[in-house]
């Protein structure tokens, strides 16, 4: 693994370089991270993700949003725009220090829901592997805020004192990370199904829990021109539970070898 920095001296980015073990394949993949608790919760599966790959010859870049992890910028920075640039910024880095033809994104969560935003910006695209996407925005934000109010409240249980779980619904944070009014407000636009096309050449879908959502968007994808694949996964992570959240073994284990292996094959 390489850690290094790169874009602008303004908006560096951190980012961890997972070159391929033996002879490298002329394909790189960038991977997305989901926000706030569920990018902690993801961080770990995210590290094995990337060691498999670089196993499987892929050159491999992680990296932190500008406003986020240790990229440069304050926690209240992130902006839905800025975000889709760094991963154009991103994938450009990949490219010039990997010397990759070819190079596809994986995104988990709202970094799935970025990088299919970002996709229709580029045309060098060449797969689009989406794991559990947010596809519906308000009602995302209802699950933050359910989790929100649910913390709250544990951690001041019986406390002699007025709480405030509503305080999300100001748009101040979810679990000590902002959400600031503007990115609420970003996040409440988003429906994946009103996407009209994909410019990735294949485009995969991986899910742990199949929704409703879920459905209707797959049914979108039938109208786009990109070859679609969809993969369920029994026994999958629930990112927005209980155990999830409190029991740092078990979302050490949320993520089964075989979703990881079936990302892995929807970009061979």
């Amino acid at each position: 693994m390489n850690p290094l920095y790169f874009g602008s001296s303004q908006k560096a980015l951190f980012g961890i370089y997972h070159q391929p073990q033996g002879p490298g394949r002329n394909r790189g993949v960038v991977l997305c991270n989901p926000l706030g608790e569920e990018a902690i919760r993801s961080h770990r599966a995210y590290r094995q993700l990337a060691t498999m790959m670089a196993r499987e010859r892929f050159h491999v870049l992680r990296f932190d949003y500008y406003g986020t992890g240790d990229s440069a910028g304050d926690s209240g920075d992130g902006a839905t725009g800025q975000w889709l640039e760094d991963i154009a910024t991103a994938t450009d880095e990949l490219k010039d220090i990997s010397g990759a033809a070819k190079v596809s994104w994986v995104g988990l969560r709202y970094g799935a829901t970025l990088a299919i935003k970002a996709a229709q910006r580029r045309s060098d695209l060449d797969r689009l592997v989406l794991w559990d996407p947010v596809i519906d925005g308000k009602l995302y934000l209802r699950e933050l805020r359910d989790m929100h109010v649910d913390f709250v409240r544990a951690e001041f249980a019986g406390r002699h004192r007025e709480t405030n779980p509503g305080a999300f619904g100001h748009g101040e944070e979810v679990i000590g990370f902002p959400l600031t009014p503007a990115l609420r407000g970003e996040i409440e636009m988003v429906d994946l199904t009103a996407i009209a096309k994909c410019r990735a050449k294949k485009v995969a879908l991986i899910l742990s829990q199949r929704t409703a959502a879920h459905q209707r968007f797959i049914e979108h994808m039938g109208t786009w021109s990109s070859e679609a694949l969809v993969h369920d996964i029994a026994g999958g992570a629930d990112w927005n539970s209980e155990e999830a959240f409190s029991d740092l073994a078990v979302s050490a284990s949320l993520v089964p070898k075989e979703l990881l292996q079936a990302i892995i094959d929807s970009l061979a």
